[in-house]
């Protein structure tokens, strides 16, 4: 009996916790993120990566990240400082290839983009980037 009865309260706050979390992913403002996704890919490519309109994810059935005003950077002995500037950027992706793999992204949608690829004779293409540590 008296396992049954912590199993029952074991499983009852379990299943609180998860829909809490579901609750707080489905409702939560998750643009607050950008500042670290800036910084997570500055850092991993050695180059300076900015989001400077809106950044919003949706985290419902679709999972939509939607960013405004998106910059990378070019290396140093580029001329232009962007290597890639892009406007407005969208990406929906299926919610249980996240969970369940593969990764399926359903709708990609970019508006007016730049991307100015490199390759001089003294330098490494800018395209290619540094490994990660």
């Amino acid at each position: 009996m008296r396992w049954r009865r912590i199993t029952f309260w074991f499983s009852l706050g379990a299943l609180v916790v998860i829909v809490l979390a579901l609750t707080w992913l489905w409702t939560a403002d998750l643009g607050v993120l950008k500042p670290q996704v800036e910084r997570i890919v500055t850092e991993q490519t050695g180059r300076q990566f900015s989001i400077n309109g809106d950044f919003i994810v949706d985290f419902n059935r679709h999972p939509t990240v939607i960013a405004e005003d998106v910059r990378f950077g070019n290396p140093e002995w580029a001329e232009d400082p962007d290597m890639v500037t892009i406007a407005r950027a969208e990406i929906r992706v299926d919610l249980w290839s996240l969970i369940s793999g593969p990764f399926i992204v359903e709708f990609v949608d970019v508006d007016d983009v730049s991307v100015q690829l490199l390759n001089p004779d003294d330098q490494e293409p800018n395209w290619v980037l540094p490994t990660a540590p």
